[in-house]
C-alpha cells in the first residue's frame, strides 16, 4: 500500500498566496506539476510557478517560472494584468502544453486563453499565442480541468465561461493549439469547471462545479456520441459549496472524485468513488477535515488529479489558499478502503 503527501510549493512569506494546481505524467515517468503564485490572487506579480516531481523518491525539483504578465504581454502584444488558472497536459507525441488564463481589463469573466508549448519537458516553452474560442469578443473562456487526449489526435480542453451566464463546455484543438470545435456541456448560470472522464470509446461522464443556488451538489452530464451532444444536468447526492471538483476513472474502470464535502464550507477535501460509472457514489476517505474557525479560512481546494504508470494516483489541491500539497496513493490504498 503507498500513501505519501508533502507540499510542492514553498511561500515567500505567510501572506502570499498559491492556487490552481494542475499536472501531467511526463514519458520519462516523472510529473510536470504547475500552480499560479504570488502576493494575492489577481496581483501583477503573481507567476504560474513549475516543479518536477520523481514519484519513486518523492523528490521536487526548484520551482521554476514559466509563465508571468510580462512575458504574455510581450509575446501576444497585448497588456496583461493578471494571470489565473493554468493547466499543464503532455500530447500524444510528448509534446508539453500549458494552457492559462490572462485578464487585460476587468475581473475573470473578461478572460482570455494561452497557449505554449515545451519540448525539452518543461524547462522552456514557446511564445505565448492567444486561443481565439469566440468571434464575440473573444472573452471569458477559462481553464479547470484535465485535458483528454482523443482517439484521431485531437486534444479535449475542459473550460467554462462566465460573461453573461455560467457554463461548461468541451474545447476542442489540434495538437498546434488550433481550435476545431467547442461543445456546449450546460447552459444557464448553474454549473462550470468541469472534470471530464471517458467511459467507452464514444461515452463520457462530466462531473461540474456547482456554481447556482438552488442544488448545492455536485452536476453531471454524459455523452454517447463522443461528446458532440450532452444530457441536461443532473445533480448528485454528493454537495458541492461552489467548489472545484476533479474527477478521474480507476485502472479497474471505476471512477474517483474528489470534492468538497460540504454545502457550505472548504475544510472538507473528500473521495468518492462509484462502481456504475457515476450513478451512485459511495464517500471513502476524507484527505482534509477541519473544524471551520470563525474570523479564518481553513480552505482546501481545487483539486487536480492524474494516473501514474504503477496502479498509482497523484492529487494536487490548493491547501488554505498558501500551499500545494501533493498526495501519491496507489490501488492497494484504495482497495484498502473499499
Amino acid at each position: 500500500s503507498l500513501y505519501h503527501e508533502q507540499f510542492i510549493s514553498f511561500p515567500a512569506n505567510e501572506d502570499s498566496a498559491a492556487h490552481a494546481a494542475a499536472a501531467t505524467l511526463r514519458n520519462d515517468g516523472k510529473i510536470l506539476a504547475t500552480w499560479y503564485e504570488g502576493s494575492r490572487e489577481g496581483a501583477r506579480d503573481v507567476l504560474i510557478n513549475s516543479t518536477v516531481i520523481d514519484p519513486n523518491n518523492h523528490v521536487v525539483s526548484p520551482p521554476l517560472p514559466i509563465a508571468s504578465p510580462l512575458q504574455t504581454e510581450q509575446d501576444t502584444w497585448r497588456y496583461v494584468r493578471k494571470l489565473g488558472n493554468g493547466v499543464v497536459h503532455q500530447l500524444p507525441a510528448g509534446r508539453l502544453m500549458l494552457m492559462y488564463v490572462s485578464v487585460s481589463f476587468g475581473g475573470w469573466a473578461a478572460s482570455n486563453l494561452n497557449i505554449r508549448f515545451s519540448d525539452n519537458g518543461g524547462l522552456s516553452w514557446t511564445p505565448a499565442r492567444r486561443i481565439v474560442t469566440s468571434p464575440f469578443l473573444n472573452i471569458s473562456t477559462l481553464v479547470k480541468g484535465k485535458p483528454l487526449n482523443l482517439s484521431n489526435g485531437h486534444i479535449a480542453v475542459p473550460v467554462y465561461h462566465e460573461f453573461l451566464g455560467t457554463f461548461g463546455e468541451l474545447l476542442i484543438i489540434d495538437p498546434q493549439g488550433r481550435v476545431v470545435n467547442k461543445h456546449r456541456l450546460s447552459w444557464g448560470r448553474e454549473a462550470i469547471q468541469p472534470s471530464v472522464v471517458a467511459l467507452t470509446r464514444t461515452e463520457a461522464l462530466a462531473l461540474l462545479r456547482d456554481s447556482g443556488e438552488q442544488h448545492k451538489s455536485i452536476a453531471s452530464s454524459r455523452t454517447s456520441d463522443g461528446g458532440n451532444t450532452w444530457s441536461p444536468l443532473q445533480w448528485l447526492q454528493l454537495p458541492n459549496p461552489n467548489a472545484a471538483i476533479a474527477a478521474l476513472t480507476t485502472t479497474d474502470g471505476r471512477i474517483i472524485v474528489v470534492f468538497n464535502n460540504d454545502e457550505e464550507e472548504r475544510n472538507n477535501l473528500s473521495l468518492a468513488i462509484s462502481s456504475n460509472s457515476g450513478n451512485s457514489w459511495k464517500v471513502i476517505h476524507a484527505f482534509e477535515d477541519q473544524e471551520p474557525v470563525p474570523g479564518k479560512k481553513i480552505k482546501f481546494s481545487y483539486p487536480y488529479l492524474i494516473r501514474g504508470n504503477d496502479n498509482d494516483y497523484h492529487l494536487f489541491y490548493t491547501w488554505r489558499k498558501h500551499r500545494i500539497k501533493y498526495i501519491h496513493f496507489n490501488d492497494v490504498w484504495l482497495a484498502g478502503l473499499l
